[in-house]
């Protein structure tokens, strides 16, 4: 059986992107809304300023990559390695970038407000003033990561990995944190952590520890048995999620 229409567009595409790879180093502004770009190989492509909205880039390589002010909005990212990448002011909102690779990218002033980054590799990534209210972070490796100043609002970082990231200034209200690794996070504040969900499950910093100890928190074990913060004669943090 030969390829269905739709997969010969989609060779072609990937076709004529390679020619144009090979001969024009930069496809600024270039318009690929809605386009499927699984697999292909973009690797050191200059896309600034690109439109590739709703676009498939599943498994695409995008390494090194230049992507600053490109629109990705609802894009299909999973699985692509955009390691290195320069992403910055990107629009990323409401991607899927479960298991992507985005090691050392730059995200800073990027879009990634209700992006999925379940799993995905964040490590080293700058996300200065990065935007990812109601991002969904679970489990991703954010180890390293320069999340200065980021707006993390409502943002679901259950397991996330956060050590040695640098968190000045970052905008925590309503994070989810349970089993959050934050024990080397970097410049964090209580104050930061108490505006989060689930905090008294995380794993803190040994500072932020001792300045619970002083206010009076202990560390106990819920009904289920799990380790975290209480405060003798307060409300026991409720149960009702799993993991």
């Amino acid at each position: 059986m030969g390829e269905s229409g739709g997969g010969l567009r989609k060779v072609g595409i990937i076709r004529r992107l390679n020619e144009l790879k090979a001969s024009l180093p930069w496809m600024r502004h270039v318009y690929l809304k809605e386009t499927n770009l699984s697999d292909a190989n973009l690797a050191g492509v200059d896309l600034r300023s690109a439109n590739l909205e709703g676009s498939a880039l599943f498994q695409a390589n995008l390494e090194g990559a230049e992507l600053e002010m490109a629109n990705l909005e609802g894009a299909e990212l999973e699985m692509a390695n955009l390691e290195g990448a320069n992403l910055t002011g990107a629009n990323l909102e409401g991607a899927n970038l479960t298991g992507a690779n985005l090691g050392g990218t730059n995200l800073s002033d990027a879009n990634l407000e209700r992006a999925n980054l379940f799993g995905a590799n964040l490590e080293r990534a700058d996300l200065f003033a990065a935007h990812l209210k109601g991002a969904h972070l679970t489990y991703a490796n954010l180890a390293g990561a320069k999340l200065t100043v980021a707006f993390l609002e409502g943002a679901d970082l259950w397991g996330a990995n956060l050590r040695d990231a640098d968190l000045t200034g970052a905008n925590l209200e309503g994070a989810y944190l349970k089993a959050a690794k934050l024990g080397r996070a970097m410049n964090v504040k209580l104050e930061q952590i108490r505006k989060a969900v689930r905090w008294e499950y995380a794993d803190l910093p040994d500072r932020i520890e001792e300045e619970l100890r002083a206010d009076g928190w202990i560390l106990g074990k819920d009904q289920s048995g799990r380790d975290c913060w209480q405060k003798p004669d307060a409300d026991e943090p409720e149960t009702g999620d799993v993991g």
